[in-house]
């Protein structure tokens, strides 16, 4: 009998006593009862994880990185750098580059919420501008600004502050379908990705 098929047939046991015809000398087939599975605490609330390599040879470095969405494994950026003999002294410089590059492929952006089908919102954006599944936007609201009566000049810029949030739900290339996660989202209003 292979490993395999022991396994197989002892299904959820197989961590615990032997499985049938695996017995003890003695011919007693003893399988022990399931363990309790304990509940899972996650380990993180983090909504992405970035992941990474760096590989030095002899005269380079190569880096790659990978933006993964925590809940579904989806990597929803990447991006590489390589470098030919970079110095101690030029590592943060190399290092500022493959930030740069992810950041290029999972830009912050800005764009305006409209209304769609049966109310759904939509943004002007999408996958031409960088958007991807699964980001979240922000609805932003701006308070008054405070204005000197005397003047009219402006003191002090109203706050911005976010009021909704939403979560790409489908998106194609020149908009973005969102679903809300909590807040206000009025059409018309300002948007601004993660």
């Amino acid at each position: 009998r292979s490993l395999v098929t022991a396994l197989t047939a002892a299904g959820p046991n197989y961590a615990g006593s032997p499985a049938p015809g695996l017995g003890s000398d003695s011919g007693a087939d003893q399988v022990a009862p399931p363990a309790p599975v304990e509940p899972v605490t996650p380990v993180s609330t983090a909504r992405y994880v970035l992941c990474g390599t760096l590989r030095r040879g002899r005269g380079d470095v190569e880096c790659f990185v990978r933006l993964v969405h925590s809940e579904s494994g989806q990597v929803v950026a990447s991006a590489d750098a390589y470098a030919q003999a970079v110095a101690p002294a030029q590592e943060q410089e190399f290092f500022a580059l493959v930030a740069g590059r992810l950041r290029q492929e999972f830009p912050v952006l800005q764009g305006t919420l409209a209304a769609g089908d049966g109310g759904v919102p939509i943004i002007d954006r999408g996958r031409q501008a960088g958007v991807v599944g699964r980001m979240r936007f922000f609805v932003m609201r701006a308070d008054a600004d405070v204005v000197d009566p005397a003047t009219g000049r402006v003191l002090l810029p109203g706050e911005k502050r976010v009021q909704g949030t939403l979560e790409v739900d489908k998106v194609d290339d020149r908009r973005a379908r969102l679903k809300r996660v909590d807040g206000a989202a009025a059409a018309g209003g300002t948007v601004v990705s993660e």
